[in-house]
């Protein structure tokens, strides 16, 4: 049995439909995870937080769109995180910029929260260890 706890903490009063939110990680940790139970921290940000930490852990600066910073190193997602029957196992925390995920929905021309949830699936496969190579 598979379950997800997603902590999410938002900056500055921006709106987030938290249950799609939840909904979209667990369809993806879906499609990587069989079984376990998971905690993952959301942060919903603006941009001069996400440059502050672009700068201070990539060094960059500039803002960006997601950060992922995991708690756990998985070289193949497919074999799952060990399990800890009393706790879940925490996997990191995503931070999503929404000033940017706002400016790349408008770009895309889909609604905000869809942009968002894409974003943190996309945190979520970094956190898991999946990379853009």
């Amino acid at each position: 049995m598979l379950q997800l706890k997603v902590e999410i903490n938002i900056r500055s009063g921006y709106l987030v439909d938290r249950k799609k939110l939840r909904q979209a990680l667990m369809n993806e940790l879906q499609q990587w995870i069989e079984e376990g139970s998971y905690l993952v921290s959301i942060l919903i940000a603006g941009n001069r937080l996400m440059k502050q930490l672009e700068k201070k852990y990539f060094q960059k600066d500039k803002t960006t769109d997601v950060l992922s910073f995991p708690l756990l190193e998985s070289k193949n997602p497919k074999v799952a995180f060990p399990f800890l029957p009393d706790q879940p196992q925490n996997l990191g925390e995503i931070i999503i910029s929404y000033p940017q995920a706002q400016l790349q929905a408008a770009q895309k021309h889909v609604l905000i929260d869809e942009e968002i949830c894409h974003l943190a699936q996309h945190g979520l496969r970094h956190l898991l260890g999946i990379n853009h190579n």
